[in-house]
C-alpha cells in the first residue's frame, strides 16, 4: 500500500505535467521565416481541376467525340435552283438517323466550294458517315464527284447514298462495290480526256486552231496594215474597224 507521502507526490507531478502540456504550443511550420498553421495550409492548398473538352460548335465538333467512340451520321443535301424545296431532302436524310443535315439551297453542283458544304467538312470527324440522297448531290461532274469521293476517304469518313444500295462503305461488301464504281468513274474520267487531247492535237496538225473565231479577218488586217504604216494610232485604227485596239495589236503583232 502506498504511503500518503507517495499519494501526494504522485498527484503533484500528475498536476505539473497537466500545466505544462496545457501551456505547450503546438508545433508550428516555418515558411521564408513565417510560421504557417499546417490547418491552414491543408484547407488554403488550391483545387486543380482536371481540363475539360471544349463545347461542340455548330461549325466545328471536337475531336474527342470521336476519339471516345462517338461517331456521327451527317447528312447533306442541296438544290440548285432558289425555287426548288430541300425540305424533302432533309426529311429523308433525318428519317436515315442523321444528327446533322447540311443544306446548300441555290448553289451549283459544279461548284465545289459551296458554303453548307465547307461547313459538313469541317463538321466530319474520322470515323463519321456522310449520306447524301444521290451522288450527283455532291458533284456535278464525274470529275468534282471523283475528288470528292477521295478526299472524304483521306479524311476517313464513311459515304452512304439513301438511293443507290451500292454506294455504301460502311459494309465490307459496300466498300468492293464502291471501290469498283469509283474506279470505272475514273477511268471514263480519263478516257474522255485521253479522247478530247487527241482530237485537238488531230486538229491542230490541220491547221484548225480552236476557240472564238478573230474578228480580224484578212480586210480588216490589211487595212490595219495600210494605217499603220501611215504612222495611225491603235485607237484609230480600231475605231475606223469597229474593232477593240487589242485585237488590232495582236492581229498586227503575229
Amino acid at each position: 500500500m502506498p504511503t500518503n507521502a507517495a499519494v501526494r507526490i504522485s498527484g503533484e507531478l500528475r498536476a505539473a505535467c497537466a500545466g505544462w502540456a496545457g501551456s505547450r504550443a503546438p508545433p508550428q511550420t516555418i515558411v521564408f521565416g513565417r510560421p504557417v498553421d499546417v490547418g491552414d495550409q491543408v484547407h488554403d492548398t488550391p483545387r486543380i481541376d482536371p481540363p475539360k473538352l471544349p463545347a461542340e460548335t455548330e461549325s466545328r465538333r471536337n475531336i474527342g467525340s470521336t476519339v471516345f467512340g462517338m461517331a456521327h451520321q451527317v447528312g447533306y443535301a442541296r438544290v440548285s435552283k432558289r425555287e426548288q424545296n430541300p425540305d424533302a431532302q432533309e426529311a429523308e436524310l433525318r428519317s436515315a438517323g442523321c444528327e446533322r443535315v447540311f443544306v446548300d439551297h441555290g448553289e451549283s453542283s459544279r461548284v465545289a466550294d459551296r458554303p453548307q458544304w465547307l461547313a459538313c467538312l469541317d463538321y466530319l470527324r474520322p470515323g463519321d458517315t456522310l449520306k447524301v440522297r444521290r451522288l450527283d448531290r455532291l458533284a456535278g461532274s464525274e470529275r468534282i464527284l471523283i475528288e470528292t469521293l477521295q478526299d472524304l476517304d483521306a479524311r476517313q469518313v464513311n459515304i452512304v447514298s439513301l438511293t443507290e444500295p451500292m454506294i455504301d462503305t460502311t459494309t465490307p461488301m459496300g466498300r468492293v462495290l464502291y471501290g469498283i464504281v469509283a474506279v470505272f468513274a475514273q477511268l471514263r474520267v480519263d478516257t474522255i480526256r485521253e479522247n478530247t487531247t487527241r482530237g485537238l492535237d488531230y486538229a491542230r496538225s490541220q491547221g484548225r486552231v480552236g476557240g472564238r473565231p478573230s474578228v480580224m479577218t484578212a480586210e480588216r488586217i490589211a487595212t490595219a496594215a495600210r494605217m499603220r504604216a501611215e504612222h495611225q494610232s491603235w485607237e484609230s485604227i480600231a475605231r475606223v474597224l469597229g474593232v477593240g485596239a487589242t485585237s488590232v495589236r495582236r492581229a498586227l503583232n503575229r
